[in-house]
């Protein structure tokens, strides 16, 4: 199946941000820890925008696309990204996640050190640019083949990261150690920590490509693209709004060793699960933040439908051991058997492919 075949050829990937994590310490945040493993995986091929697959549990993959103005929209996107990047406005003076004022004065050399940071980068036209990624960088498939990886953000390397001569750092508030940053920083080169927002509102991911826009010097052509992704996630959330049968309960699911992990309402999945017409598990049971489940507990949320990673359920054992997961099997997700698997940069986080997120995800809830 190609949904097998793409998850397969990226273990290797998963693998050594596994290791990375690893050398990171344990961590009670699942978010962060996907964030290094599950998000290594890539569900799309190298092809622009993209659009996600979505696999049952009994390997029947299907395209997830959907019918009407949602598609229309997302096919005109995809067809005209990466954008062409006009020359930046430079030097760029930004406020960054931390308050601090940043003057960025060349771009020749990014540091991409998060994966919807780099997914926006590359949108923008700005791929060449890009001098070293993370491993969360994972689409375009092509950004974590052909760049050099400066490992997982948390746990950088200054002789690592300064050995490609970046110019200008943009990174995740959580990038470091700090020891690292400062490090970069006395070599002369400017860090910018893009805020990371509240992971509620899917107006959130033109937000986020406005501040990575300004931070390059590229801040109109950014507001051209937010534009972009705005209308696509309103066309999208009216055709999902459309096509709603119900509101199924979907639980989004992060599987960490023999503990299952539910993301809460904090995280972006659980709005895309909203928009695309479903009723997120976390709201049934009143989960804020990502917390580990009881099997009972997650019997009792009744979610229809589980949503995973590729990372996560080739880390459970595969599609029938991740169904068989106790709390998920007794489920009516795992008795219909209705797995939903995505790479996490689609779904849990907020940028220039949401839309075409909630169009995914609603064609499989709702069978449209």
């Amino acid at each position: 199946m190609r949904t097998n075949r793409m998850a397969k050829a990226w273990i290797a990937a998963a693998v050594g941000a596994a290791l990375a994590l690893a050398a990171c310490g344990s961590t009670d945040d699942p978010e962060a820890a996907s964030s290094a493993s599950a998000e290594t995986t890539e569900s799309t091929a190298d092809t622009g925008a993209g659009s996600s697959t979505a696999t049952s549990a009994t390997g029947t993959s299907a395209s997830a696309t959907s019918s009407g103005a949602a598609t229309a929209t997302t096919a005109a996107m995809a067809a005209s990204w990466p954008l062409t990047a006009p020359a930046a406005s430079l030097p760029a003076t930004v406020t960054d996640a931390t308050g601090a004022s940043v003057t960025v004065t060349s771009i020749e050399r990014i540091a991409s050190l998060q994966g919807d940071i780099t997914e926006i980068l590359w949108t923008l036209g700005l791929a060449d640019r890009i001098a070293v990624v993370d491993t969360t960088s994972v689409y375009p498939a092509s950004i974590l083949q052909q760049k050099p990886n400066a490992g997982f953000f948390r746990t950088l390397a200054a002789e690592g990261l300064l050995a490609q001569n970046p110019t200008v750092v943009l990174a995740h508030p959580g990038a470091g150690p700090v020891e690292v940053i400062d490090a970069v920083r006395n070599a002369g080169v400017p860090v910018v920590f893009i805020p990371e927002l509240n992971g509620t509102d899917l107006a959130e991911a033109g937000q986020k490509i406005r501040l990575v826009g300004a931070a390059v010097g590229l801040a109109d052509h950014a507001e051209t693209l937010a534009s972009q992704v705005e209308e696509e996630i309103t066309a999208a959330t009216a055709a999902a709004k459309a096509a709603a049968k119900g509101s199924p309960v979907a639980a989004y699911i992060v599987p960490r060793g023999q503990q299952v992990f539910l993301t809460g309402m904090d995280n972006p999945s659980n709005a895309i699960i909203t928009a695309a017409g479903g009723t997120p598990a976390a709201k049934v049971l009143n989960l804020d933040k990502a917390a580990p489940l009881t099997p009972e507990a997650l019997i009792g949320a009744q979610p229809e439908f589980v949503i995973s990673t590729f990372t996560g359920v080739e880390q459970a054992g595969g599609e029938a051991a991740f169904l068989g997961i106790a709390g998920i099997a007794e489920s009516p997700a795992g008795q219909n058997k209705q797995l939903i698997v995505f790479d996490d940069s689609f779904i849990q986080q907020f940028g220039p492919r949401t839309g075409q997120a909630v169009t995914a995800l609603a064609e499989r809830l709702h069978g449209s």
